[in-house]
């Protein structure tokens, strides 16, 4: 019988080896196969189909990058430089005959991202080939990137909603008081007004002054955009805008009439007849096919490296301390790269893309510093600034050989704040009760379950303002302006990229395309360079997708239950919140930020 059992265990083992052996070849095999069937065919006309998805962003955030539910798949994002990318190409390409945009899936995007956009398509355009778009509604976003089409369509009974800019933040001070919760707050810049949702109901009048200057500037902005692109008078626009009943009343109460007879639109149409339309405009003999962008990005190989080169580093997501996933900016994964970058003797400049609001004071300095070491080195280090670069963002431009910002970056915020919740009160009323004895009057340290000795909330207060002193130097040293002047334009106010280039905290108005040529003129190799990302080494899991699927890849929700897939986009700006301060202060002990906070709707 032991002999029977042993024989019967050596043939499992060897059965479960023979099983796993065969699972493995079959993996191989099936990612082979998908990996040869990934390799797009791009046929001798085609249309080439703009579609992105979800949130336009300059650097995909890996699951749970922002500290929301850790693990599940964050929301659908397209790169923005992966769009331009394939505008650039396709305008060289005798292969591609059009575009054609399809805006439906785009859920959000920032001026700045507009902008950029809008130019790509206007140098698309440059090359004789047309841009159409038809869609059954536009959002605002959605139209002002749909504005640079050679032709808009819009669906009969269909509505372009343009609404203007709004700040909105939920105010939980209310909330705080009925659950006895305490917030410690320490702070120093009139202007800074990340933590008033913890301080008060309402935004404060200083917030509505400063946030009124810098919202008329990006409307202004987006009106003149439409104007301009559409061939219309702005303040027709924004008559259109204040009294839409008005309006809307001449035209029977239908918005698609009034998007077409304002001129707003060209075509009342329906979206699935455009294609035909498109192929017969461009003169081929039947409908041509269509190439999504990331497919037809996919047929372009990784370039050969030369001599003289310009890194861009992206610094997208809050500022946190220590080594972070691609959508957080990391301090030591950002001067990891940093220092790759000036190491490397091809790389001759470095271009750093910030799009934060910043985070933690102390990875804010690590990053700074981590760019001096650069520019000692010999190699000079530009900021191109995308939708904001505020607070520790700024902080860590602030020393760049040159800045350079687009027209609507919010950016500034120089300011520095402290934020210490207490729960005594709140665990008093469940009867949890916290006491003890230490060696010195600071032994119990700073805790949730004990008020905050007034000995320590003076420590607190003094390094929240040493902190910003060190700001004002940083600020001052690297901008080459006294600090009684940072001083003035700082108190955490945020300014618009024309304030900005105004009061001198940027050096020039531009896109990251001419950060880059910047960059090489300062290296002195404009005549003779090429540009690459520089990113972050990924896992082998993050190389497979990549292989299969192209590095603009979306994260998905297929995979996990039809909840999630419906939780993330619908997020509520509280639960958004709520997310980005856990992530803030998990990663920073000392609880001071140079944090901006901004969301725009």
């Amino acid at each position: 019988m032991k002999k029977f059992f042993r024989l019967l265990s050596r043939i499992a083992d060897v059965s479960k080896k023979i099983v796993i052996t065969l699972f493995v070849l079959l993996l191989v095999v099936e990612i082979g196969s998908l990996v040869m069937l990934s390799r797009p065919h791009i046929p001798e006309q085609a249309i080439l189909l703009i579609n992105p998805v979800g949130e336009l962003v300059e650097q995909i955030r890996e699951p749970g990058g922002d500290g929301f539910l850790p693990g599940l798949p964050d929301p659908d994002q397209t790169r923005l430089r992966d769009i331009i990318r394939a505008l650039q190409y396709a305008a060289d390409d005798s292969r591609i005959l059009a575009v054609r945009l399809d805006l439906e899936d785009l859920q959000h995007v920032s001026l700045a991202k507009v902008e950029d956009v809008v130019r790509a398509l206007h140098e698309f355009r440059q090359s004789g080939k047309p841009v159409w778009i038809a869609q059954y509604n536009y959002t605002q976003a959605q139209y002002l990137i749909a504005s640079a089409a050679d032709q808009l369509w819009l669906q009969g009974m269909g509505n372009v909603f343009l609404g203007g800019i709004g700040v909105y933040r939920n105010y939980i001070r209310d909330a705080l008081d009925k659950l006895d919760v305490d917030v410690h707050v320490f702070r120093v810049g009139k202007y800074k007004s990340a933590l008033e949702p913890l301080m008060r109901n309402s935004m404060s009048e200083e917030d509505k002054q400063a946030n009124a200057q810098w919202m008329n500037a990006l409307w202004q902005q987006a009106l003149q955009m439409i104007a301009d692109n559409r061939k219309l008078k702005a303040t027709r626009i924004q008559a259109l805008l204040d009294h839409p009943a008005r309006y809307l009343r001449q035209y029977d109460g239908s918005p698609a009439q009034l998007s077409l007879q304002e001129g707003l639109v060209d075509v009342l149409g329906e979206p699935q007849d455009l294609h035909a339309a498109l192929s017969k405009h461009v003169g081929a003999d039947s409908d041509l096919e269509e190439l999504p962008f990331k497919e037809y990005l996919r047929a372009f190989s990784t370039k050969d490296q030369g001599k003289n080169e310009v890194a861009i580093i992206t610094a997208s997501g809050n500022i946190v301390a220590g080594e972070q996933p691609p959508g957080v900016v990391g301090g030591d994964t950002l001067a990891s790269l940093l220092k790759q970058a000036a190491d490397d003797e091809r790389t001759r400049a470095i271009v750093l893309r910030v799009d934060s609001p910043g985070g933690s004071a102390q990875a804010s300095e690590v990053i700074r510093h981590a760019i001096a070491k650069v520019q000692q080195q010999g190699k000079p280090v530009v900021v191109s600034m995308g939708s904001v670069a505020a607070s520790g963002g700024y902080w860590i431009a602030a020393g760049a050989d040159e800045i350079w910002a687009q027209p609507s970056t919010l950016t500034g915020s120089i300011g520095v704040f402290g934020a210490l919740p207490n729960l005594t009160r709140a665990l008093d009323k469940l009867g949890i009760h916290s006491d003890g004895l230490g060696t010195t009057r600071s032994a119990e340290g700073i805790r949730l379950d004990r008020p905050l000795s007034a000995e320590l909330q003076a420590v607190v207060q003094m390094n929240v303002e040493h902190i910003y002193r060190q700001f004002l130097h940083v600020v001052a040293t690297g901008r080459d302006i006294p600090e009684a002047q940072v001083n003035e334009i700082a108190q955490g106010r945020v300014w618009s990229g024309v304030d900005a280039l105004r009061i001198g905290l940027v050096d020039y108005l531009g896109d990251l395309p001419q950060a880059v040529e910047a960059a090489a003129r300062l290296a002195h190799i404009e005549n003779d360079y090429q540009s690459y990302d520089l990113r972050p080494p990924k896992d082998w899991p993050s190389l497979v997708m990549d292989s299969l699927f192209g590095e603009a890849r979306l994260w998905s929700a297929s995979a996990v239950p039809s909840l999630v897939a419906w939780f993330g986009p619908q997020r509520l700006p509280l639960t958004q919140t709520l997310g980005s301060w856990m992530q803030l202060l998990n990663s920073e002990p000392g609880h001071v930020f140079a944090y901006s906070g901004l969301k725009v709707q």
